[in-house]
């Protein structure tokens, strides 16, 4: 289960509303499921990215550089 948006938001607000070096209380699965999903996110557009340079340079138009 993925968390929802406005929870991550909420977290975020809250740690940006903290002082400078203080620490935020944040559910621990709930840390975990957002890390997980970042992760999930990560590893998606690095395989999208490495997809469009394959399709960049088998390209007929592609530029030699």
């Amino acid at each position: 289960m993925s968390v929802p948006d406005h929870e991550i938001t909420a977290h975020i607000r809250s740690a940006a509303m903290a002082p400078p070096a203080s620490k935020v209380a944040v559910d621990r699965e709930v840390l975990i499921e957002a890390l997980e999903e970042l992760l999930q996110q990560r590893s998606l557009l690095r395989r999208l990215g490495d997809d469009l340079r394959t399709v960049a340079r088998s390209s007929p138009t592609a530029v030699k550089r």
